[in-house]
């Protein structure tokens, strides 16, 4: 079982191939065309999933989701997978709605999602073009992809591995490299 959330930051133009076709089943939220409220709504909603999750999973003596759904499969939880495009949007705010404390907000609740999220079967999949997570953020990331681009591999390179610029320089296109 999965449930996907999809939220854009921008023009919205990522997720519109889903906007097409609603009959995808696994997509239980398509969200375009943000503010900074929209987003803190969501994270919040999120993050209530979580605790309602945490609270079932504590009162049945289960550490985690695969705990839980091994032994109650009749109620078993779905895998959510939460995506964000361009999520820099949200940690740097802009020129319409620049609210540093909601930006605040915003950058805890990332923060808790990342933190506790796994254990109740929450994933967050961030993508952005350039790299504005926060060292909370990235101590809790163990995969990261990071396609070649211009101007931000030191950013995006700097806690990863000290040999990554150098191999993603010489590449073609569309080359990414990954870290576990």
């Amino acid at each position: 079982q999965l449930q996907f959330y999809l939220i854009d930051f921008k023009d919205g133009m990522e997720f519109e191939p889903y906007m097409k076709n609603l009959q995808i089943p696994h997509v239980k939220l398509i969200s375009r065309r943000n503010t900074l409220d929209d987003a803190y709504t969501i994270l919040k909603k999120i993050i209530a999933i979580l605790e309602s999750r945490d609270k079932l999973m504590s009162e049945h003596g289960c550490k985690d989701i695969n705990e839980y759904n091994t032994n109650y499969p009749d109620s078993s939880l779905p895998r959510l997978f939460i995506f964000i495009d361009e999520y820099q949007v949200m940690l740097e705010g802009n020129a319409s709605n620049s609210d540093s404390r909601l930006i605040n907000k915003c950058n805890t609740a990332l923060v808790d999602i990342v933190k506790r999220g796994r254990t109740a079967g929450i994933s967050l999949i961030l993508s952005s073009q350039a790299c504005v997570a926060g060292k909370d953020i990235k101590e809790q990331v163990a995969h990261r992809v990071v396609f070649k681009s211009q101007g931000v591999l030191d950013k995006l390179f700097d806690d990863i591995d000290s040999n990554a610029e150098e191999i993603l320089k010489g590449s073609p296109k569309g080359t990414a490299y990954y870290t576990d």
